[in-house]
């Protein structure tokens, strides 16, 4: 299992899309952001998952 490091710049970039999103439906925000977030989990255990850009 790989351990995720977020940078404070990915960090900041997050929060923004969220209060971006959070001004028309801040419910869809955090649904987005829990989608994120449990999509990056799952590199912990897959850290190959994804499409293999050329």
């Amino acid at each position: 299992m790989v351990e995720i490091k977020w940078t404070s710049n990915a960090l900041d970039e997050l929060d923004d899309i969220a209060l971006y999103i959070s001004k028309d439906s801040p419910n869809y925000a955090h649904i987005l952001i829990n989608q994120i977030n449990e999509m990056v989990g799952h590199l912990k255990d897959f850290p190959k998952f994804g499409r293999k850009v050329p």
